[in-house]
């Protein structure tokens, strides 16, 4: 029975996984999650579309939502509470993963032991934990006791940025702190002598020694560990479209796979061949293969869907089940779908997924001639256009560069590369001077490919940036690389392109002549704000920079230029020297061009247009109009040194105060308060207690206030009795904390309208509830 019920389904496989797919991606739009009483109708959706053909597919469909709806609970049912936030409480657990090491802190997931709860209130699993001053380097496996401080999966949120709060969610990753310094702190026990994490970390440490060019780029490949590649060599992966290649996905587990597969079909003994055919054990042997490497590499989720992807092909030649390509991959969806209805979040999903797919529609039941290399280009080329719609929705960019790059790259990475490293990887286990020769073979194969790639990404015409066009755009693009794609029988293929042009020529609205755009970004405790007007962009302040690796001028501004599509910088402003201000300027220097860049304690920024910010220096933009007032002369304190803007049209203004204190305010209110009067406040220092003194509140009389600061930040910023003079004064108060980035409008007809909140207009229901 079951034999016929999976022949009866495997007719309109394709459909069913379309239907659980459409299911599981319509809970993603809501933007606060469904009640999880819905979930008790989920056995009806199941009873449904296994047993009534005729509502089959609507059964689907709601099994996939409620699926994913069951998931999501049992994921928010282990959240941090918000109460809890903030608290130090005690965690026993272990360290899963590798830790990773940056500078003077140690970042690590830590899987809780639930027994160990200390706090009736506390249900987390799972924990993304910071650990600042340990001079002694932790090891994945160990078990420990903790005295940590949590908060709430929490992020910035932002036009174009990185959603943190749904890679946590991806992840499970229920809470995220520090731990405090404590005497409480101890190991409770070293970590197994041979788990697969320990064994990771030992490969990681070896590669991490090399004196290379490219350990970055041989750990990932070695064991999925991107964090030491250089921000330099990610931007030519990026820039040529090759930096698929550096995740242990589908294409390096296939390749391990087919390896055995080759490998075993040669050498199975012959009277075994007599009792079944080799395709068997082969595909056992290369499953099993590629299960170690996808535990090598950490197991993470991209991975997972790849072994999941293989596992439906090489089981169906295990179980001798024939299976049609589209079929093979509909298999391989429902599966993955089953497994993590979360994972169509993840971009990898849709790249993996929809490249197998159009391999699948150019490639099969299709007469071809070609040779070899002519067919592996026509194939690199085929993926590039079929990816581009979707790469331009993600990513505001794709590479033009990436067909030619893919064709040299891909085959010398799989061929050669990867075996060397997985060679050298295995080495360790009984030759530590043949695993390093190894690797030194591995580093002189990225030398040899390095400057070609190199060569390309410098190319002027190397990557297509342009604004992110909206949906329907997309969609368009995406059929219309379908019917270019299509057989050659088929008539005026030469539709797509026309298809195409409106997701090519999108543009993004722009503000009106005479109009102001004031968007302050959430970069956490510190201040960055975008001002747009007609034809002239304006950056103030460019938020902190965090470590090495981590500033909000290239995580948060330069993502936000290209959702916007804004290439060019008119003026950078930065007000003052304190990081939380200036640590993201270098960043955005390089990735950015910069007209010209004023304010204070910017020596070390390098431009060759810079000035020092005054009072008294105007200037005009598509008829608004900017004016510095302040500073006036030379002050000790860099807060007071802060370069205070004021912009103004023909009906509003807004003032941006940077972090002055009550003594500047004071000076300002008595010699020019005419000047102060705004219908907005970017309320100074973040609304701490040395600043927004009554009187200067009173002389500014905004309508609005705005205060830029870190969610939980440990100046406890803004500080209540801030808030409550604004208040009294019945002025609207907007935190980013709370709110993301904050929009402003100053409309040169009709005056300033109220802030809108970019959390709250592009929200998910996975992104903070309690904000």
């Amino acid at each position: 029975m079951t034999g016929m019920l999976f022949k009866r389904l495997s007719k309109s496989v394709p459909a069913y996984a379309l239907a659980f797919l459409s299911g599981i991606i319509s809970l993603q739009l809501f933007g606060f999650l469904p009640d999880g009483l819905w979930i008790a109708f989920l056995p009806v959706g199941l009873f449904i579309a296994l047993f009534n053909p005729a509502c089959r597919l609507p059964g689907i469909y709601v099994a996939g939502f409620l699926w994913a709806l069951l998931h999501a609970h049992g994921y928010f049912n282990h959240v941090l509470a918000e109460e809890l936030a903030g608290k130090t409480m005690r965690v026993q657990g272990q360290i899963t993963g590798i830790p990773k090491r940056d500078g003077r802190v140690q970042r690590f997931v830590f899987k809780v032991t639930p027994a160990a709860q200390n706090h009736p209130d506390f249900h987390s699993q799972k924990l993304k934990l910071s650990w600042y001053g340990r001079r002694e380097s932790l090891t994945a496996g160990q078990h420990w006791q903790l005295m940590v401080r949590l908060k709430p999966p929490h992020g910035f949120m932002n036009p174009g940025g990185f959603d943190y709060e749904r890679w946590l969610y991806q992840n499970r990753i229920h809470a995220s702190g520090y731990v405090r310094k404590h005497a409480s702190n101890k190991q409770i026990s070293a970590p197994e002598k041979y788990s697969i994490d320990r064994m990771r970390q030992s490969i990681l440490t070896h590669i991490s020694a090399s004196t290379g060019d490219f350990p970055g780029l041989i750990a990932a490949l070695a064991v999925g560990h991107k964090g030491n590649i250089p921000a330099e060599q990610w931007q030519v992966l990026t820039r040529t479209g090759t930096s698929h290649l550096m995740a242990i996905s589908g294409l390096h587990i296939g390749l391990i796979a087919a390896w055995v597969f080759w490998l075993v079909r040669r050498t199975v003994p012959a009277f075994v061949l007599k009792k079944q055919p080799g395709a068997q054990p082969a595909a056992l042997v290369s499953l099993i293969a590629a299960g170690f490497y996808a535990l090598l590499a950490g197991f993470a989720i991209p991975t997972q869907r790849a072994m999941v992807m293989l596992a439906v092909v090489l089981g169906a030649l295990l179980f001798r089940r024939q299976l049609r390509p589209l079929n093979s991959l509909s298999w391989a969806l429902i599966a993955v779908l089953v497994l993590d209805p979360v994972a169509v979040l993840a971009p990898g999903f849709w790249f993996s997924f929809m490249a197998v797919a159009v391999i699948a529609y150019c490639f099969s039941g299709r007469l071809l001639r070609l040779s070899g290399l002519m067919q592996w280009g026509r194939l690199q080329w085929v993926i590039a256009l079929a990816l581009f719609p979707i790469s331009l929705f993600l990513f505001q960019q794709t590479s033009l560069v990436a067909p030619l790059a893919n064709l040299l790259f891909v085959p010398w990475a799989t061929v050669v590369i990867v075996p060397l490293i997985l060679l050298a990887s295995l080495s360790l286990l009984f030759s530590i001077d043949l695993a390093q020769w190894l690797y030194q073979l591995a580093e002189a194969a990225f030398n040899l490919i390095w400057p070609m790639l190199q060569w390309l990404s410098e190319l002027g015409m190397a990557s297509w940036q342009q604004a992110q066009a909206p949906l329907g755009h997309i969609l368009l693009a995406s059929l219309g690389v379908i019917l270019l794609l299509a057989p050659k029988g088929l008539s005026h293929r030469w539709l797509g392109l026309i298809m195409l042009l409106p997701c090519l020529l999108y543009r993004t609205e722009l503000p009106e002549k005479g109009d102001v755009w004031v968007d302050t970004l959430d970069v956490g405790q510190g201040l960055a704000i975008v001002v747009q007007t007609r034809q002239h962009t304006l950056i103030y302040d460019t938020g902190p920079k965090f470590s090495a690796t981590f500033d909000t001028g290239d995580r948060v501004i330069v993502p936000y230029l290209k959702q916007k599509g804004i290439n060019r910088v008119d003026k950078l402003i930065i007000s003052h020297g304190d990081n939380d201000h200036i640590g993201g300027a270098a960043s955005l220097l390089e990735q950015v061009k910069v007209t010209q860049v004023s304010g204070q304690g910017i020596e070390r920024l390098s431009h060759n247009n810079k000035t020092n910010c005054a009072r008294g220096q105007k200037w005009r933009w598509d008829q608004v109009d900017f004016e510095i007032l302040h500073p006036d002369s030379k002050y000790k304190k860099r807060n007071n040194r802060g370069c205070v803007l004021r912009i103004s049209n023909a009906k509003a203004s807004v003032l941006i105060a940077a972090d002055i204190e009550r003594k500047i305010e004071r000076k300002m209110v008595k010699f020019y308060p005419d000047k102060l009067k705004s219908d907005a406040l970017l309320v100074p220092h973040h609304g701490s207690n040395t600043s927004s003194s009554m009187a200067f509140i009173k002389a500014v009389k905004p309508d609005y206030a705005i205060i830029s600061a870190g969610y939980k930040n440990r100046f406890k910023h803004p500080r209540a009795k801030v808030l409550n003079r604004y208040k009294s004064l019945g002025i609207k108060i907007s935190n980013t904390a709370e709110l993301g980035t904050i929009l402003l409008k100053l409309d040169g007809d009709e005056g300033i309208k109220a802030p809108r909140s970019y959390r709250t207009k592009s929200r998910h229901y996975w992104n903070h509830r309690h904000l």
